[in-house]
């Protein structure tokens, strides 16, 4: 005979299973290193999305000045302007996450 009592826990278990139950089995099938390592991944990719967008818009308001002093900008400068202050970010960015 079915025990009533065991089928009604076995349901609840699985209503939670398929609303939220996923999301926490998932995590905790991974050591906390590697969840740890995944979001500071995540938040990397992020920056530095959001760093090469804020770049783009920013060559894009000075194109004309790119385009008229193209020859006479000094590159190796740029460089260092532009990523110099990425790798410092990224690296604080990795320190906070």
């Amino acid at each position: 005979m079915v025990n009533e009592e065991k089928t009604r826990i076995m349901i609840k278990i699985a209503q939670y299973e398929t609303d939220l139950g996923e999301k926490v089995i998932n995590e905790g099938s991974c050591y906390k290193k590697d969840y740890i390592r995944s979001h500071m991944l995540s938040a990397m990719f992020n920056f530095s999305t959001a760093y090469i967008l804020i770049l783009v818009l920013a060559a894009l308001y000075n194109i004309d000045y790119i385009f008229l002093n193209f020859v006479t900008i000094n590159y190796v400068k740029l460089f260092f302007e532009i990523f110099v202050p990425y790798f410092l970010l990224i690296m604080f960015c990795a320190i906070i996450s």
